[in-house]
């Protein structure tokens, strides 16, 4: 079973996080499960990366399955990352032939 976050809530989108998210093709769908079930990590200028841990990919595989699930699932390796007063300020994807940190 998935380990819940706080409730689900809207998280208001910085401009620019906007027009991340349409250029990088990052639905909303997927954007919310990210903010939703995102381990948080410090990011610089103590903003917070939320990132999806490849166990919850699982589980959401399991609980959402289907078509649910495979609508988002390519997209699901993106993070967040958000100030601290809550604002999502972008969206991404890790670069290729980095580690994740």
């Amino acid at each position: 079973m998935i380990r819940r976050k706080a409730a689900p809530r809207q998280w208001p989108m910085t401009h620019h996080a906007s027009i991340r998210s349409q250029q990088r093709s990052i639905p909303p769908s997927a954007t919310q499960t990210l903010l939703q079930y995102g381990e948080p990590m410090q990011a610089p200028g103590g903003a917070i990366k939320l990132r999806l841990q490849q166990e919850t990919i699982r589980e959401l595989r399991e609980e959402l399955g289907g078509e649910s699930f495979r609508a988002i699932e390519r997209k699901l390796h993106a993070y967040a990352i958000v100030s601290r007063s809550g604002w999502v300020i972008t969206l991404a994807y890790p670069r290729k032939g980095r580690a994740r940190r």
